[in-house]
């Protein structure tokens, strides 16, 4: 294991590579191998860690998935690249080096994760078989909230998708809530006690701090409330030591000073490769995006909109190039220019906690995030709405809304969808194509366009003149 369910494993195996003397040894859980320095001094067994890698890409249904032959393959070449690296290492070929502290984090995480998405994909399976007004309400949230298939050949497919996304939004959750920690020093310490033994009474512990979260900080609904989905996790009873045992060690990390895009790779991490292309997202490398703003960004003051912001990538390289051109602009400053827009909700909760991150002391820390069709915004109508605060720290006496007008964006920046003609619904299409003609009336529209150029066009609408920032 990572450790997978347990810190004692990881203990248990370091406690026999002493014994044995050995220099280093290894963990594995099937998906991933994981090479640990035995001993060094001043550093924690955990952060000892100087080769992680994850195996199998697939998800193991069953023992006999591993029988597979594209998972064997896996194993052999995961097998294969772990000796080749303690063979050039024991030949003295480099000096190990432990791996960063985010990869690290991430990598704990998804091996923690394991037992909890596959101990709720079983309890889904039951559920929806068992119980029709479940499957019905289950159905629906995959279909008209997610935007999923829901057909019977892609029925366990889905099961598996919902059990891995809503575990991972579970634990952003607990993520931010201890990270508000930092400024609410009065936000009770999250604990877990070890007499919640069911999914309902860990559910009914955990919305209790949400909801303390929520009245201490007068904001931050896209991030701490929910939808059905948000149940899925606490169906599993025999999951919820491993959740217990996540939260003590989420405890151990102080998420306000992790100066990484940690949010940011759980979601890359959290959207496979063939199903961000299939809703047009994708994720756009951290290089990519310090080129991009480096090339539009022309002053700290300088008004952003990402359309189609997805975890937030863009507006927190946005954040931190206007940071450099203009340090004496604070964190409300900065946050105040940065606009982004998504459909999901779960992208717009990651980009709020991305945005949030880079300073939770600042007591008006809230994004100016948009959830919703970005091509069904219109100029002048409310984008995002923020508390307002008479005193620091005090309580939320009004809400004040931020709207996006004509020439209000200096700057627009992102990854926008990239939807084919075929793949747009059809009502959806034609709204598209009525808007652009209107808009631009002089342009020959055909409804063969991609929405990645309708984004673009209506972009346009809110950039400055004598502005044509596009990239």
């Amino acid at each position: 294991s990572f450790p997978t369910r347990r810190s004692s494993d990881l203990e248990d195996a370091y406690r026999k590579a002493g014994n044995a003397g050995a220099r280093y040894f290894i963990t594995w859980n099937i998906r991933r191998i994981v090479v640990w320095k035995t001993d060094e001094p001043g550093v924690q067994l955990v952060n000892r860690v100087v080769y992680d890698q994850e195996i199998i890409s697939g998800e193991i249904e069953s023992p006999e998935s591993l029988a597979r032959a594209d998972f064997q393959e896996e194993l052999r070449a995961g097998i294969r690249a772990v000796l080749g690296f303690l063979s050039s290492l024991f030949a003295g070929l480099f000096e190990p080096r432990f791996l960063p502290i985010d990869r690290i984090f991430i990598a704990r995480l998804e091996a923690a994760l394991d037992h909890p998405i596959s101990a709720t994909s079983f309890a889904l399976v039951g559920r929806a078989t068992s119980d029709r007004t479940f499957r019905i309400q289950f159905e629906s949230w995959m279909r008209d909230t997610q935007g999923w298939l829901v057909t019977p050949a892609a029925e366990m497919e889905n099961i598996t998708r919902a059990s891995r996304f809503t575990c991972y939004v579970l634990v952003n959750r607990l993520c931010f809530y201890n990270a508000l920690r930092r400024k609410y020093e009065d936000l009770p310490r999250l604990t877990t006690a070890n007499n919640i033994s069911t999914g309902s009474m860990l559910e009914r512990r955990l919305q209790r701090a949400f909801n303390d979260a929520r009245r201490f900080t007068g904001d931050y609904e896209s991030v701490f409330d929910g939808d059905f989905g948000d149940t899925l996790p606490f169906l599993a009873d025999d999951a919820v030591s491993d959740w217990r045992e996540m939260v003590r060690l989420l405890d151990n990390y102080d998420f306000a000073h992790i100066d990484v895009d940690v949010i940011g790779a759980m979601y890359e991490r959290l959207i496979t490769p063939v199903e961000r292309h299939r809703y047009g997202q994708h994720y756009t490398q951290p290089r990519v995006v310090d080129l991009m703003t480096a090339l539009s960004i022309q002053a700290g003051t300088d008004r952003i909109l990402d359309p189609g912001c997805g975890g937030g990538t863009f507006l927190v390289g946005a954040y931190r190039k206007k940071s450099q051109l203009s340090p004496e602009l604070d964190h409300s400053e900065l946050l105040a220019s940065l606009y982004g827009c998504d459909i999901l909700h779960y992208a717009c909760h990651l980009t709020t906690i991305n945005l949030a991150i880079r300073d939770l002391i600042d007591d008006d820390n809230f994004p100016r995030v948009h959830r919703g069709d970005f091509l069904a915004y219109q100029p002048g109508q409310v984008f995002s709405s923020q508390p307002v605060r008479i005193q620091a720290g005090g309580l939320t006496t009004r809400i004040e809304s931020s709207r996006l007008g004509e020439n209000a964006i200096d700057v627009v920046i992102g990854n926008p969808p990239y939807i084919s003609a075929k793949g747009i619904p059809m009502d959806a299409k034609a709204r598209y194509l009525a808007d652009a003609r209107h808009t631009w009336p002089n342009f020959n529209w055909k409804p063969s366009s991609d929405i990645y150029l309708y984004f673009w066009l209506h972009s346009a609408r809110f950039l400055a003149e004598g502005r044509s920032e596009e990239h």
